[in-house]
């Protein structure tokens, strides 16, 4: 029930193209404001900058969430758990990783490099910019690229992405005093 006189506040309360326009302004706003970035890098990804900024000029799209890709060095347990011992999303630089692994320390874990392709989520204002998008998006080779939250009053969700660049090769095991290397 709402009361008299009280704001509506909640987004199912709102018009659709109401609640897309004050997602959009939120998402706008926190790229505007690096402090309320949640990612790790803190703002958008060099190399993903070009792209936010064209789709954030079309009024009917607003980037919610961006990386441009990444190169890594894991360790692991292969089970999820593990830390990173290198992470860039620049290109592979081989005297980084290098020094990463022989600073390798702690318990036994298999190590692996990785690189993982850039993705791009983009909250759309309608279905059809959402479709229009996709489209797009696959057409660039982007394959697994989809739509959610087709109902939401804030406007679809789309994924950009592709693990079709994906790589993970093992490198060797750390038994936690040295390497084996594959």
């Amino acid at each position: 029930p709402i009361c008299l006189g009280a704001k509506k506040t909640h987004s199912s309360d709102m018009e659709p193209g109401q609640a897309f326009a004050e997602a959009r302004e939120r998402a706008l706003s926190r790229l505007r404001d690096v402090s309320l970035d949640k990612a790790p890098a803190g703002g958008v990804d060099t190399g993903a900058l070009a792209v936010v900024q064209a789709i954030n000029d079309k009024a009917q799209y607003v980037t919610t969430s961006s990386c441009a890709g990444r190169c890594a060095v894991y360790a692991g347990d292969g089970k999820r758990v593990g830390r990173w011992l290198w992470l860039s999303h620049d290109a592979a630089n081989e005297s980084e990783i290098e020094k990463a692994l022989n600073e390798m320390s702690g318990d036994a874990a298999l190590v692996t490099l990785k690189f993982e392709p850039p993705i791009l989520h983009v909250r759309c204002a309608d279905l059809r910019a959402a479709e229009e998008l996709t489209k797009t998006a696959l057409t660039c080779g982007f394959r697994e690229s989809g739509t959610s939250s087709l109902f939401s009053p804030a406007g679809p969700l789309v994924a950009i992405r592709s693990t079709a660049a994906a790589l993970e090769v093992p490198l060797g095991q750390w038994s936690g005093q040295n390497w084996q290397w594959r």
